[in-house]
């Protein structure tokens, strides 16, 4: 008795060398779900994390663009939701007219007769306060982040 016992222990231990099916399935399971918390943590926190990165350098950018844009100039209008000014030109003859707006999710600026240059994009909202030489934007963007810009003219 104890060797059939014995026989039959031999060879049921022989016959189940390896994993069996559902403890594979098992463990493919476990492995895809681990992957997919690593890809979520890695993956995206850094796409989250440049974006952030990218639009403060386009709000850089484009700060460094307005102060460019407003060497030598003279306000000539401002309301609310623009300002408009003149430029004089690098040969000191010439002066155009500018007038910086939100346009369709946008702040650009625009000649008096034609063409436009976007300055900021993803723009929801814009409020020009001018007083005193002293010139305030406050930009409210798609993602609800709110960003100001200061500037002071020279009398």
């Amino acid at each position: 008795m104890k060797t059939k016992m014995r026989e039959r222990f031999i060879k049921l231990k022989r016959s189940r060398e390896g994993f069996i099916f559902y403890e594979m399935v098992i463990y493919l399971l476990i492995t895809a779900i681990c992957f997919s918390v690593i890809y979520n943590e890695l993956f995206l926190t850094k796409k989250v994390m440049n974006h952030g990165v990218v639009e403060q350098v386009n709000w850089h950018s484009s700060t460094m663009e307005l102060d460019r844009l407003f060497e030598n100039t003279k306000v000539s209008n401002a309301t609310d939701s623009s300002i408009s000014f003149s430029k004089t030109l690098d040969s000191g003859e010439k002066t155009k007219t500018y007038t910086l707006e939100r346009y369709q999710k946008m702040l650009r600026v625009r000649g008096a007769s034609q063409g436009h240059m976007p300055i900021l994009l993803d723009v929801h909202f814009a409020r020009f306060n001018y007083k005193d030489g002293l010139l305030k934007i406050k930009i409210t963007r798609r993602n609800k982040k709110i960003y100001e810009y200061v500037h002071k003219f020279e009398e």
